[in-house]
């Protein structure tokens, strides 16, 4: 009897190591630099939609001015995005924010909601607020940049949807699906002429090894703090352990039941 228990174990301890093994092997099967992390997915997204702004803008743009608005967590990570493609286009860049743009007053692309209309000049921006700009950035704004791209950003959101497993214990693979949504309107200051106005939704979903998943999530925002679909951390634990139990005992029973 204590043989065929040790049998037992035996067997048990073979199949896990040989299912652990195939699962390692599954997740080594992509290179490493083929998996982007959620932080480059989500500035990609970004990228996305800016481009199509930036398209709207004259090839021989003076200037332009960024205008975040808003308090996402990630209004910064946008902000490079727009100085990177304003950038790559030899277009100086202005920042219409004082301080950091966490401390960036929110503003609506189309001015306070309060304002009356007869306030505005006739080109549909008032005055006041054109002086104001140019106060706060101490330059000339309209000479110099006579473009302003306001933009607010919405949403980023990661999530891991589904997993697959081998055999019901070790995952093999994670779906991710990203999606970022921002409100943007390119302008020009000069005469109030909207080049661009969308609020717009980029998505990405893909496929990886479930051993990148601790390589692809950073700590430097919150939207990657997503978890994997059917449980994780303790849930995960006791759920491999009910499998494996439960095949433990069907090979118990097999023994039994061949047993002279």
């Amino acid at each position: 009897m204590s043989r065929r228990i040790l049998l037992i174990v035996v067997t048990v301890l073979t199949l896990s190591s040989g299912f652990a093994a195939a699962s390692t092997a599954a997740a080594a099967v992509a290179p490493v630099d083929t998996i982007r992390t959620n932080l480059w997915v989500a500035r990609a997204l970004m990228t996305e939609i800016l481009v199509e702004v930036f398209e709207s803008l004259p090839a021989d743009a003076p200037g332009i001015v960024l205008e975040p608005a808003g308090r996402h967590e990630a209004l910064d990570l946008m902000q490079t995005v727009a100085y990177d493609l304003a950038t790559e286009r030899g277009i100086p860049v202005y920042l219409n924010s004082p301080g950091s743009v966490a401390a960036a007053k929110p503003r609506s692309p189309y001015g306070d909601a309060d304002q009356n209309q007869d306030e505005l000049d006739d080109e549909g921006w008032a005055e006041d607020d054109l002086e104001e700009d140019e106060e706060e950035m101490g330059v000339p704004a309209v000479a110099a940049a006579p473009y302003v791209l306001v933009f607010r950003l919405e949403d980023v959101e990661v999530e891991f949807p589904r997993a697959g497993r081998r055999l019901g214990l070790w995952r093999t693979w994670i779906d991710r699906e990203c999606t970022v949504t921002a409100v943007v309107m390119l302008r020009d200051r000069r005469n109030g002429l909207i080049l661009h106005d969308d609020q717009a939704t980029r998505m990405f979903g893909d496929r990886f090894p479930a051993g990148k998943l601790e390589r692809i999530a950073e700590s430097s925002y919150e939207f990657n703090d997503a978890t994997v679909a059917g449980g994780g951390g303790i849930f995960s634990i006791l759920e491999e352990v009910v499998v494996l139990g439960s095949l433990a005992g069907l090979i118990a029973a097999y023994f039994a039941t061949t047993a002279d």
